[in-house]
């Protein structure tokens, strides 16, 4: 009989892509955890993992089975603190997924005027980048996303849009509107936000640049700054700099490339009306959303 025991190891297996590095998290021996995967394989019947090289891989009907095993796992946690907090008499906080862009500059600042207001509102915050915000949502990790349009596949509802303007930024004097393609690059990894507008910029200007990936937001900015090559940013995470020639906007053609934030919840039944309202105290709280009905 499948049990949740075996789809909470595969989840944990399927993130780590790796056996020994599973069996840490979860702390048990490595041959525990390869028992319960060859179980959970005689239940299904298909392989859900694959050699690759020195490691592992899902295979097509691993990726479509990782789907629904994190959302039945993120089902169980989430029953079991909604169990807690009603035992208790308590209220599970609301949780709040976002993309590194706009902690310091949207998010916090809302939830800093929502404390304010409100000192009985419990909510707790998660960064990720734009593909692990939709994983979190998707399976029921986190109640509210906020980062860039999410994937049509999913059924998700924006309640309401934020502007945001990306711009292409340089040290000064280190680069030229005409050199850009001679100049190096540096972007997000694969997966976030800032890394999309990125690319749909250089794209958009029939570049192929040395690209250098950079962990973070905060990363990215300094060694734009320290003048290591161009870079996009939203436009409100840059102002400071502009305004004290740390850096200067590199005019494009295809720039400023405008792409909203979303203020996102699971669809249908996924959210309840605590989410929801909850999300509207957000949208209150910054005059720059727009509300919006539009399910993706």
């Amino acid at each position: 009989m499948l049990t949740l025991h075996q789809l909470q190891v595969f989840v944990v297996v399927a993130d780590e892509m790796s056996v020994s590095r599973a069996a840490e998290r979860l702390v048990v021996s490595q041959p525990a955890v390869s028992a319960t995967m060859a179980a959970l394989r005689r239940e299904i019947g298909v392989d859900l993992i694959e050699r690759d090289g020195r490691g592992i891989a899902l295979t097509d009907a691993g990726r479509t089975m990782y789907k629904y095993a994190q959302t039945m796992v993120g089902l169980l946690d989430e029953a079991v603190e909604e169990t807690r907090a009603v035992a208790f008499d308590d209220v599970r906080p609301i949780r709040i997924a976002t993309s590194s862009s706009l902690v310091s500059a949207v998010v916090a600042p809302i939830l800093g005027r929502l404390r304010e207001e409100r000192s009985d509102l419990a909510f707790s915050m998660l960064v990720g980048n734009r593909n692990e915000v939709w994983r979190m949502l998707a399976a029921h990790e986190t109640d509210i996303a906020l980062t860039s349009k999410p994937p049509s596949t999913s059924d998700f509802e924006t309640l309401a849009t934020m502007p945001n303007s990306c711009v292409v930024v340089a040290r000064p004097g280190s680069t030229f509107p005409g050199r850009l393609g001679q100049s190096t690059w540096l972007v997000r990894e694969q997966g976030a936000a800032l890394r999309s507008f990125a690319d749909e910029i250089v794209a958009g200007l029939a570049l192929d640049p040395d690209l250098v990936e950079i962990g973070s937001d905060d990363a990215l900015l300094g060694a734009i700054e320290a003048g290591l090559g161009v870079g996009v940013l939203p436009r409100s995470a840059v102002d400071a700099s502009l305004r004290e020639r740390r850096l200067v906007i590199v005019p494009t053609d295809v720039t400023p490339l405008e792409r909203p934030w979303h203020l996102v919840v699971r669809g249908h039944d996924g959210a309840d009306q605590r989410i929801v309202a909850f999300a509207a105290d957000m949208v209150l709280a910054d005059p720059r959303f727009q509300l919006t009905t539009s399910r993706s």
